[in-house]
């Protein structure tokens, strides 16, 4: 999460932090089952199924 003066929605947030890299980031919503599947099958990580 970032905090700051003004309320940025998260495309916004990732368009602020790409430009900052000096690449182009993009943002896509995923439901909350699909990001934590796709969490799982990457990353093995137990506590993603804590996810959402």
């Amino acid at each position: 999460m970032l905090t700051g003066p003004e309320v940025l929605g998260r495309a916004h947030q990732v368009a602020l932090l790409g430009a900052a890299l000096g690449r182009r980031l993009r943002f896509r919503a995923l439901p909350a089952d699909l990001a934590r599947s796709r969490l799982l099958a990457k990353w093995a990580i137990d506590h993603a199924a804590e996810f959402g």
